[in-house]
């Protein structure tokens, strides 16, 4: 019954040229030239791509032929910027069918970005090596349910509705009642069609499968972002126990905590939220409407990729690499070559700027200027709306920009790190993006901070383990010297004690040795013992002058102090 489906079901077409070019990019030894004679073969692709790299939000003017463009979009971003182009003009062409239906697109859409993202997330948690990938398999991950709304409108409504009577049944297991055939397995069938790599194919066909069956990394990672976008699905009561689930089924393979969890849920919430803000697209549920034709989402999506894309590469987390990957982000995904960076100096109160490449004297800010102005307002903003209420700025500012820049002000929380001036105009589309990078800026410098400090607190902690031993063990020293006098004048105070008595009586028996002939031996031996009480007299004071002593081990391991 499944083939005769399969059979039955009229796929969207999807570019051959997209097809033919990821296969190509893929293959090693790929290169632009490559590229471009592949891309040539399709004059809407060309288009697409050339107009892409000409918007606004790249620069206009700068790309004129398909080689410019692949040199400067690079390889790997050129491929998910084809996938995006090609895989979101099929979903505009599904979006009246889908509403047709009753099927409600701003969910599909709004489940899967935040899948997208999570799954990206976990990717760069565990160190996957290609978090882009991750992101564009958790795109297309469900594309099965459009497939089926397409080609069976009729029975997806009784799906739909189905489920929300029995809110116990599955998705998955409805579909199969109802139209033989599920989401997955129709989506893998898609897939295949396209010709994409067969990652996406195991992604959209096993993503329900039981954790500990699924073969690949990236399959997990998408699995995983399911289970962790349902847990906002479930009373907060059960939240706990579904969270422990979770870990215990995934920490065999990675190493993930409750913290790491929640971490990566923020972070991709904030994603999906700056690319919803910036695609015109409200997943409230009191406001259902998309405010921005789906083309321009569908361009805008790709922009976003090209930004992460060259962002998550950042490998250098030092002020210099992170500024550094900054102006090669904005470069690419804004088309900006102007800008400055600032961080703000506490010690001084002045915002300083972090020169990359060792060019001239750092400028400095000082309170009163309109840069100020904008981090205290925390809102991106324009020179020109802030030069019209009067503020003002000093001059190696506005002879750097002298057509004008904005501000972005970076904040980790209520901590104030800096501001980026951009030499770019700015409206509404720009700003809500631009939002998202500063947010994305900003937790990287406070990355770094921390790090420093942990850096500082580690060393302060070693040289006070260090200062610790060394007046610890001088305390040693001291304890056992103070023992060992304290034994020398016990000792001292007992051996006077008797040698006194000794010589006394030795004295008093020479005094009375009345016979001649036995007194020179008695004597002899008298005065022998006299000397051996000497010797021991002076030990004594040998014992009260010790400054330096050894111990040896005795019973059970016990030192005692070696007077030998």
């Amino acid at each position: 019954m499944e083939k005769s489906i399969i059979s039955e079901t009229s796929f969207p077409s999807f570019p051959a040229v997209v097809t033919e070019l990821l296969q190509y990019i893929t293959k090693e030894g790929a290169s632009a030239k490559g590229a471009e004679d592949i891309i040539k073969k399709d004059p809407a692709l060309t288009a697409e791509i050339l107009r892409l790299a000409n918007a606004p939000l790249y620069g206009k003017g700068r790309i004129n032929n398909i080689r410019h463009a692949v040199a400067f979009l690079g390889l790997k971003t050129l491929k998910y910027l084809a996938i995006t182009v090609a895989v979101t003009g099929v979903f505009s062409k599904m979006e009246i069918l889908a509403n047709q239906t009753g099927f409600d697109f701003i969910d599909f859409w709004s489940h899967s970005l935040r899948i997208a993202a999570i799954s990206q997330q976990i990717a760069q948690q565990i160190s996957y090596q290609d978090t882009e990938e991750a992101f564009i398999a958790g795109l297309l991950h469900d594309l099965g349910r459009l497939i089926l709304v397409r080609n069976y409108p009729q029975k997806y409504t009784k799906v739909i509705e189905s489920v929300v009577k029995e809110e116990v049944k599955s998705f998955e297991s409805v579909e199969k009642e109802i139209i033989g055939i599920t989401h997955s397995e129709i989506g893998a069938k898609l897939l295949e069609y396209w010709n994409l790599p067969s990652a996406y194919i195991d992604v959209a066909r096993f993503h329900h499968q039981p954790f500990i069956e699924l073969k690949t990394t990236l399959t997990q990672i998408v699995h995983l972002a399911h289970n962790l976008q349902a847990l906002y699905l479930l009373p907060p009561s059960n939240r706990p126990f579904a969270t422990e689930m979770i870990l215990r089924e995934v920490q065999t393979y990675w190493e993930l905590d409750q913290e790491s969890l929640n971490e990566i849920l923020k972070t991709a919430e904030c994603q999906v939220k700056a690319i919803a803000q910036h695609l015109g697209i409200s997943f409230e549920k009191t406001e259902t409407k998309m405010k921005m034709p789906f083309s321009q989402q569908a361009e805008i999506l790709a922009k976003l990729l090209v930004f992460q894309n060259i962002w998550s590469d950042l490998k250098d987390f030092s002020l210099k690499g992170i500024f550094s990957q900054v102006s090669k982000a904005l470069a690419l995904a804004f088309g900006i070559r102007n800008m400055l960076y600032f961080l703000f100096d506490e010690k001084n109160s002045i915002l300083k700027e972090v020169v990359i490449e060792v060019r001239k004297t750092p400028i400095i800010i000082k309170k009163g200027d309109l840069v100020w102005e904008a981090i205290r307002q925390k809102r991106i903003v324009s020179f020109s709306e802030l030069k019209n209420k009067g503020f003002l700025t000093i001059d190696s500012i506005t002879n750097h920009f002298p057509k004008g820049f904005i501000i972005l002000p970076l904040w980790s929380g209520e901590e104030v790190l800096g501001a980026i001036l951009l030499d770019i105009s700015l409206d509404k589309k720009v700003a809500s993006l631009l939002n998202f990078v500063a947010e994305e800026i900003a937790t990287k410098i406070k990355i770094h901070f921390l790090s420093k400090e942990r850096e500082f607190l580690l060393e302060e902690r070693e040289r006070f383990k260090d200062a610790y031993k060394n007046s610890l063990k001088k305390l040693i020293e001291l304890e056992k010297r103070l023992a060992a006098i304290e034994t020398a004048g016990a000792l001292s105070h007992k051996l006077n004690q008797s040698l006194t008595i000794i010589r006394a009586k030795i004295e008093l028996l020479l005094q009375k040795i009345s016979d001649k002939k036995a007194e020179p031996i008695i004597k002899e031996e008298l005065e022998s013992i006299l000397k051996e009480g000497e010797k021991m007299s002076e030990f004594v004071k040998k014992i009260l002058e010790l400054k330096e002593y050894k111990t040896k081990p005795y019973l059970n391991g016990v030192e005692i102090l070696d007077i030998t």
